[in-house]
């Protein structure tokens, strides 16, 4: 067994920087073509996820406009941290006003929305 351990060790010691830099990575990765969430923070809450969310982005007139279909958000900014603020104050407005709603008081929509954002939300912390 000690053999076993030796002949793993360098790939071992390989790993444990590469898994330390993906617990290190920002919350928000921006490309040119669509933004990546892994989490959405937001009013002194953080928004764990279960899987991270793709945005399409998109420039038009001179803002940056990142957006989800499933979640039915459309936001913008004249920057694309300014647009990811923006998604992340809509994904926290809808969730106090679809995923913590009784059901029966939402449209067809409205609960469609909810349940993809109860599908992806895993916890809410508060920082």
């Amino acid at each position: 067994m000690p053999q076993l351990l030796e002949a793993c060790e360098p790939y071992l010691r390989a790993l444990v920087p590469a898994a330390s830099a993906q617990l290190e990575s920002p919350p928000v990765q921006i490309q040119p073509t669509h933004a990546v969430l892994l989490e959405v923070e937001y009013g002194g809450r953080i928004f764990r996820l279960n899987e991270p969310i793709y945005l399409s982005r998109y420039a038009e007139n001179g803002y940056i406009y990142l957006e989800s279909k499933p979640l039915s958000i459309i936001a913008y900014g004249q920057s694309a941290v300014l647009a990811v603020n923006s998604f992340q104050q809509d994904f926290a407005m809808l969730w106090d006003a679809f995923a913590v709603s009784p059901e029966a008081s939402l449209t067809p929509e409205a609960r469609s929305v909810s349940a993809e954002l109860r599908r992806v939300v895993n916890a809410v912390v508060s920082e």
